[in-house]
């Protein structure tokens, strides 16, 4: 992607007739978890010669359904997350090895759709055909300490992503419902708001860019990108909105110094 006009292909020996509908990409280590089709198994491989990568290991069916967001990477690239039906299992893994299991997550209410790793330290998010947001520690993988949770979605949560700073994340569900949360206490996410453009989403995928101020809505209606950078949205506001005026001001809040915020 050096010349993102021209993509150029560099792996030729390997290549799946079906293709992959999940995809997990380890932020440390050389590796990629990918599974085919729902029924179909996890494989583990590592990419660090990309002309020839290899296959490190298979961790079985995880049962999922299509569309969903249920492989995750540690921001230390450690482990693997992946659904077990109503659970969570973690994988040790590492460059040469075959994954190795970590500990797991105690069984959910509902099956287990979709996982995102906050960027600092190991907090995992789950999310569950239920539409339960919840939030779990495993620093310690073999002892997981859950922290919070939360259900504001009324069908399966499709899609996971966690803000760059940790503070913020988003969900996707088929109930066509974009929502976005704030995470800064994990013991009780807040929904801060649903997005709406007039138009609902259904079975969306959600995804914030590096830099943390765009998030990418993608579901079967389409792909929208979104503006989630509170300084840029002030600034979008106030050139969209009249100026308050001091006759205004002294009306609505005559006990406060004039101080417009656009101003």
């Amino acid at each position: 992607m050096t010349d993102p006009a021209n993509p150029r292909d560099l792996t030729l020996a390997e290549a799946r007739k079906a293709g992959a509908s999940r995809l997990a990409v380890n932020p440390v280590l050389p590796l990629v978890a990918a599974r085919g089709a729902p029924g179909e198994s996890v494989h583990v491989w590592n990419i660090g010669d990309r002309a020839h990568p290899t296959l490190l290991g298979t961790l079985g069916d995880a049962g999922a359904g299509a569309d969903r967001q249920d492989l995750a990477f540690s921001p230390d690239g450690a482990l693997l997350a992946a659904p077990d039906g109503n659970a969570v299992r973690l994988w040790w893994v590492s460059r040469n090895s075959p994954p190795r299991p970590a500990g797991d997550l105690p069984r959910t209410k509902g099956r287990v759709t979709a996982l995102a790793f906050g960027p600092k330290g190991r907090t995992l998010f789950v999310g569950d055909e239920t539409g339960t947001i919840s939030i779990w520690d495993v620093t310690c993988p073999g002892q997981p300490d859950r922290q919070g949770a939360s259900a504001r979605h009324t069908d399966d949560i499709t899609g996971l992503a966690v803000h760059p700073d940790g503070e913020l994340a988003a969900t996707g569900g088929l109930d066509g419902r974009i929502r976005l949360w704030d995470v800064r206490d994990q013991t009780r996410p807040v929904e801060v708001t649903a997005l709406s453009d007039g138009n609902l989403y259904p079975g969306a995928n959600v995804g914030f860019s590096p830099d943390g101020r765009t998030l990418a809505v993608s579901g079967t209606t389409g792909m929208r990108l979104w503006t989630v950078d509170p300084t840029a949205i002030l600034q979008w506001l106030c050139a969209e909105s009249p100026p308050i005026t001091r006759e205004q001001w002294a009306q609505y809040l005559p006990d406060r110094p004039y101080d417009p915020p656009c101003a």
